[in-house]
């Protein structure tokens, strides 16, 4: 079990590497602006301390925290315990039938590409309407996941250009920032699940 000092730590670094520059994972989650001092006169300190007693360790901190900002409001700490264990275990279940879920996924891309008689390379880029990609309206309506579109970008690296084409719409800018903190989180889970 952690104390409530180490999930807030936890819970700062990642709070931190999703809305700002801070990177959690060159830093190894560290960060100099966190003291034991400052963590017991904050106002919800026995939030953190009661939410400790309900997770056994840091990593699974880490993946609590890093599951619920990128797939949960900003403010998710702040809700029911269980709506955010409820994200937690939702997102862990997704990484541990890993290759059944992303083959799930790639074979629904493969069906949609099949009946539009498109590339992958139309999916990613805006359609003749100047309508957006394909693949980012299928993420903002939730038909595929954060998880196998980090990994597809890792494969074929086409978020860049979109937030580079979607600078003026800030739902996009906002899911498409979160999914490039999320990045390199996915990545390590799905060589742990792979």
């Amino acid at each position: 079990m952690i104390s409530g000092y180490q999930l807030y730590n936890v819970y700062h670094t990642t709070h931190l590497h999703f809305t700002t520059n801070y990177d959690c994972l060159k830093y190894n989650g560290k960060s100099k602006s966190i003291s034991e001092d400052s963590f017991n006169n904050r106002k919800d300190k026995t939030r953190f301390d009661q939410w400790a007693t309900k997770i056994n360790n840091r990593k699974i901190a880490l993946d609590f925290c890093v599951f619920n900002f990128a797939n949960n409001e900003e403010s998710w700490f702040y809700t029911e315990f269980e709506r955010a264990n409820d994200v937690y275990l939702k997102t862990k279940g997704y990484f541990s039938s890993l290759q059944f879920n992303l083959k799930n996924e790639f074979n629904f891309l493969e069906s949609i590409k099949a009946d539009k008689d498109i590339t992958f390379k139309d999916l990613v880029n805006e359609t003749k309407s100047k309508n957006k990609p394909p693949l980012l309206q299928l993420l903002l309506r939730k038909n595929i996941s954060k998880e196998f579109l980090c990994l597809l970008d890792k494969q074929s690296t086409f978020i860049n250009a979109w937030k580079e084409n979607y600078e003026s719409d800030p739902l996009v800018q906002n899911e498409l920032e979160i999914l490039t903190k999320y990045q390199p989180f996915v990545i390590i889970n799905s060589r742990n699940h792979g």
